[in-house]
């Protein structure tokens, strides 16, 4: 007779399987928000020690390419 998987084997599961296709969006929307927050930040805090106003929306633009960077490769493979 076959157990019933545990605990540990259906997390791992889920997680080697992806996202389920109506979760997709939500996370696809947290990427790119992330991405700029995080860089923007980073790129807030450069431009305060440098006194370059500049590279705050540098930050922001970089964080937002990364973000799509991610998201090609983790949802573009077919």
């Amino acid at each position: 007779m076959k157990e019933k998987p545990g605990k540990d084997e259906t997390v791992a599961a889920a997680r080697r399987d992806g996202p389920p296709e109506q979760n997709a969006g939500y996370i696809i929307f947290s990427y790119l928000l992330s991405g700029m927050l995080f860089y923007g930040v980073i790129g807030w805090l450069v431009a305060r020690w440098t006194r370059l106003g500049f590279i705050f929306p540098v930050g922001m633009i970089a964080g937002l390419v990364l973000a799509i960077v991610l998201i090609l490769y983790k949802y573009g493979r077919t």
